[in-house]
């Protein structure tokens, strides 16, 4: 996370390595929670270090993640927390728990090769389409096209009666908090 910091780093990189650094801290609350539910006795599990480590890591974890969501590109940051978080996980298990990958050399061949796509997997998935800055599009064009890439200013401007409407809106508030109709309502 200080890494992010310094000041020749762009706001694309410091999302990135914000999304990072959240993940792998994510990943070691989860590995800290998991050895705090499998302590002897609930006092054991309370007084143990690994109770402050789980609170700080994820406490930290929080606030880098929210920072790199701010300065990063949303589906980027995701998709780096989560693979970070989770790879951190299955590290953590296999060197703190013990715990094995596979049963014999095909099961853990087979299941690294697994994450491995998964990892290329998300790799590969593509980058959002945006609209070139010259292009426009009328509601009806975006909705008959599927696209969902007009603003909803865009939206509103070409439905029927925008100009009174929003002309009122800016004239008077209040008549359009309260009702045209002058008569009260009967009960």
């Amino acid at each position: 996370m200080l890494i992010s910091t310094h000041h020749s780093v762009e706001q694309r990189r410091e999302g990135l390595l914000l999304a990072t650094a959240a993940g792998a801290l994510f990943g070691v609350s989860d590995v800290a929670v998991k050895y705090l539910t499998h302590a002897h006795g609930p006092l054991l599990g309370l007084i143990s270090p690994w109770t402050l480590t789980a609170v700080i890591s994820f406490v930290i974890s929080f606030y880098a993640s929210a920072r790199s969501l701010q300065v990063g590109l949303p589906i980027e940051v995701i998709a780096i927390t989560s693979v970070t978080a989770n790879l951190a996980a299955i590290v953590g298990g296999i060197l703190i728990f013990g715990e094995s990958i596979g049963s014999g050399a095909l099961g853990t061949t087979a299941r690294v090769l697994a994450f491995c796509l998964v990892i290329a997997g998300a790799a590969l998935i593509p980058a959002p389409l945006r609209l070139k800055p010259t292009e426009t599009h009328t509601a009806d064009e975006a909705t008959s096209e599927g696209s969902c890439s007009v603003t909803v200013r865009d939206a509103c401007a070409s439905a029927p009666g925008h100009d009174e409407f929003v002309g009122s809106a800016l004239s008077s508030p209040r008549q359009i908090a309260e009702p045209q109709n002058e008569e009260a309502p009967k009960r």
